[in-house]
């Protein structure tokens, strides 16, 4: 009895069996891989007064945002620095604030000299799946004191009657 999925579509086409439908991966989007790529060209080409790699290549610094806006266009279809900076928060930089990285952007698998930006990529679903399957835990049901325990509130005082 065939049970592999070739089998089962070998068998189908003969027509033995019920026609199984093989899904094929996913495919990446092309925006997903082409920003890591985009921005990796806009900090190699752009002067390095503009922007430039720092920290032995595992970050890079903005010295002049408006100057950079200028070459941003050849890369994105934005040209705002802001929207640059939501790109890179969306996919897991985080600019330093302190240290001797301070002001750079830093990205766990972002290096100067890579050629394959994949994991870029990889790294921005990870954190989106873990964003999207956490659920919040529910409040504690409010536990009744025991009988015998005191009660925080000061119990009323009977008023004499006028």
């Amino acid at each position: 009895m065939p049970t592999s999925p070739i089998d089962l579509l070998v068998n189908a086409a003969v027509g033995r069996r019920k026609r199984v439908v093989v899904q094929p991966p996913p495919k990446r989007s092309q925006n997903e891989v082409t920003f890591p790529l985009q921005l990796y060209s806009l900090i190699s080409s752009t002067p390095d007064h503009i922007i430039h790699w720092t920290g032995g290549g595992r970050a890079f610094i903005v010295l002049n945002q408006t100057a950079l806006e200028q070459h941003m266009s050849k890369y994105f279809r934005h040209s705002k620095y802001g929207s640059l900076q939501r790109q890179l928060n969306m996919y897991g930089f985080r600019k330093h604030v302190r240290g001797e990285l301070c002001g750079s952007f830093v990205h766990p698998v972002f290096r100067e000299g890579m050629t394959d930006f994949t994991e870029v990529v990889n790294e921005r679903k990870e954190k989106q799946e873990k964003k999207n399957n956490a659920t919040l835990d529910p409040l504690p049901a409010p536990q009744s004191p025991p009988s015998d325990a005191p009660s925080p509130y000061p119990s009323p005082t009977p008023t004499a009657p006028t």
